[in-house]
Order: structure tokens, then sequence, then C-alpha cells
């Protein structure tokens, strides 16, 4: 069983951005960064895994990781080499990884007081500023063209332009909360204006239905937490625009269907579905509206009833009964059928450590402790290779005789 006492000291070091209940309506409330400190132990994987993740960020050049930004400003990209992969500059969701680095160096910093950490993530803005300043576009910053927007309002095939550019608001958000640094603030803030102006045009010249065709019905609709974080900037700011802006990026049929406790998760894309429900209680957080917590409980019960591994994972591999894919959710209570190289994909994982986080701080119930530590144990601490930074399994492999190989994360 768990100590929740101790798993919230771990939850304060994984993760932040709780959702931002006052504590008097919350049963715990999690410690800041800054006032937890990892000490050395004959056996310490949460100080391992730090250490580790400290070396990784060392290893990453900065400059590679602004490639694609620099070249969307036709600022010369000479003597610098492109990454590959997803940050390669033929990927439509370039850039992407540069906005999980600012969270990961603002956090650093504010960790273990990384001044080094600190100096290459304010170096970062300030090119990602000139970038944007070259750009001209409303507050536009990205490391693809607004072009890709335009697509997404014809329904013409893009891989997720909203996942991306809130994954850049979020790390500019962390820089300006987490170091203070306030030009990543303006930078942010720059970045909602040419959103607001886009959803509004979109909402005034489309159907409705065109609308939720675009964010909700097209193959790669991985539109993150948009919503979570717009419902997190009304709370700290009280601009409608950004409620309202959050509402249009609710997929109500899902969510409707939750907060009826309807499990209809089969063959769904299993990230793409997580992000909305913390929008659902983050919207709960800065409204109160009850069916909102309603649904995110819901969920939860669902997912960890029905589709959940011994392990903690949540998302089905290749089966031969029912609907099994990776990444998807499979048929509920057939999990025997699925085990395979590639169940559980971590971003998955990491998702849900955020839903069952929530839970915890509303509720203090062990259970959802357990659970927590369930998953980071086995889908954290259990995905990474702990003799070299960068190494990380993509997928648990729970198969019999099967393998699953690293991803190599190092450019």
């Amino acid at each position: 069983m768990c100590d929740i006492k101790v798993l919230f000291v771990i939850l304060s070091v994984s993760l932040t951005n709780a959702l931002p209940i006052s504590p008097s309506n919350n049963k715990l409330t999690p410690f800041f960064l800054q006032q937890v400190n990892l000490i050395e132990s004959p056996h310490s994987p949460s100080l391992d895994g730090q250490l580790l993740n400290q070396a990784y960020l060392d290893l990453l050049p900065v400059d590679r990781l602004l490639y694609t930004y620099y070249q969307n400003a036709n600022i010369s990209v000479e003597g610098i080499e492109p990454l590959g992969g997803w940050e390669s500059p033929y990927s439509d969701i370039r850039g992407v990884f540069l906005a999980f680095y600012l969270q990961a160096l603002a956090k650093a910093y504010l960790a273990y007081n990384d001044t080094r950490q600190l100096a290459k993530a304010y170096y970062l803005v300030e090119q990602l500023y000139r970038v944007q300043q070259i750009l001209n576009e409303s507050g536009f910053l990205a490391a693809w063209p607004s072009e890709h927007l335009r697509k997404l309002e014809r329904l013409e095939k893009v891989w997720a332009p909203i996942y991306c550019y809130e994954k850049l608001l979020r790390g500019l958000s962390d820089m300006s909360t987490l170091t203070g640094l306030t030009l990543a603030g303006t930078m942010m803030h720059d970045m909602l204006e040419y959103l607001y102006t886009w959803v509004d045009h979109c909402i005034k010249t489309y159907p409705i239905s065109h609308w939720q065709t675009m964010i909700f019905s097209t193959t790669d609709y991985e539109y993150g937490g948009i919503s979570d974080f717009l419902y997190e900037q009304y709370g700290l700011t009280g601009d409608r625009r950004f409620f309202w802006m959050a509402q249009q990026f609710e997929d109500g049929q899902f969510l409707g269907a939750l907060s009826l406790n309807a499990d209809f998760l089969t063959g769904l894309h299993a990230n793409s579905h997580v992000p909305p429900v913390l929008g659902g209680g983050r919207r709960y957080a800065v409204t109160g509206e009850p069916e909102y917590r309603v649904m995110l409980e819901n969920f939860y019960s669902i997912v960890w009833n029905n589709h959940t591994y011994s392990t903690g994972g949540s998302n089905g591999g290749n089966g031969s009964v029912g609907f099994y894919q990776q990444e998807h959710y499979s048929d509920a209570n057939l999990l025997s059928q699925t085990l395979w190289n590639n169940n559980q994909e971590f971003c998955v994982q990491y998702n849900m450590l955020k839903v069952i986080r929530v839970l915890i701080e509303w509720t203090g119930d062990v259970e959802y402790a357990n659970a927590y530590e369930r998953v980071f144990v086995n889908s954290i601490w259990g995905t990474q290779d702990p003799s070299e930074p960068g190494h990380m399994l993509y997928s648990y492999p729970l198969g019999a005789n099967v393998i699953s190989g690293v991803v190599t994360l190092q450019p």
C-alpha cells in the first residue's frame, strides 16, 4: 500500500500544473518543486532518474532545436544540422520538442536551482522572440507556417497543429511563471491573441459542423490539452475570451457520454482523449460545475476498471479478438488478448498520471494514491534506461517472449 505523504512528495517532484482549485476545496495540496530535495540513498530510483534527466538536458544542442524555427522565419541555418524523426524539417509537428524542453529547463531550474539550465532557457526564449517578430503574423509562433491552420480549415491532411501550438504556449507559460521571465509571458499572450482571432474567424465563417470536423473528426486530430490550458488562463486572468475559446475545443459528445458513465472507449486513440478530460476537470476547477467533476471521475473509473493492465497501463496493442490497435483502447475486459510488444504507450500513462493526480488532490483517497504509484513505478521509472540518458521505452512489452526496442532520444 502507498503512503500518501510519500506519494505526494513524488507528485511534487514529477508533475506540476495541478488544477487550481482553492486549497479549501482540495483535500490535499502538493509541495512546490523548490520545497523538495531528493537525497542520496542506497536505492533511490527517483534521484537516479532525476540525475539522468539532468544529464539528458545537457546533451541537447540548443541551436539544433531551433533549426526549424529559424527555417520558418528565413533565418540562416548555415552550419546547423537539423534533427531527425518528428523534429525533421519535413515533419508536420516539427518544433514541438522545444516546447517540452522549455518546460523541462524551467522545472530543472526550480527544482535544483540549476542556473546553467536557466541560461539555456533564456537564450531559447530570446531566439523564439526573434522568430516571432520576423514572422510578424499578429503573434503567431511555430516551427511550421500558419498555412497549416488554413489546411485544417480546408480539411486537408495536416498533423496536429493545435497540439503543437498548445505545447509551445505551455512552454512559454512555464518559463514565465516558474522563472519569472516576463518576455515569455508577453510572447504567450501574443500567441493567444492570434489563436483567438483564428478561432473567432472559423466560428463566424463555417457551420459548427465544419468546425467540429476540423477539430474532432480528422484522422490526426490530437488537439492536445488546449481546453485545459485555456480554462487555466481564464482562471488566472478572468478573460472571458479564454473561456469562450476553451468551450470551442470541448468535444461535447465525448464528454457528455462520460458524464453518463458510458464506456465507449473501444477503438478510440487513447492519447487524443485523456487531455480533453483534463480540460473538463480544469473547467470544474474554475467554475465549480459539478458535471465536469463527475465526467473526470467516470473516465478514471472506466479506464481503470475496464481497460487497464496489472501494470497500470491503459492502452492496448495488437491482438486476435475485437478491435486492437497500438495506442488505441481495446475492447473492455479483454486485455489478455492484446498482450504484445507495443502496449501502454508512454504518453498515455503520463497523461493518466495527471488525471489520477487531480483525483488525489480533490479527495485525498488512498485508492488513487495506490493507482498513481502503480502507474508511476511501471510507466515512468520502468521505462528509463538506468545506465544512459536519453534511452526510453516508448511502449511497454507485456506479451510472453517479446521485446520492445529502446527509443534513442539523443540527437
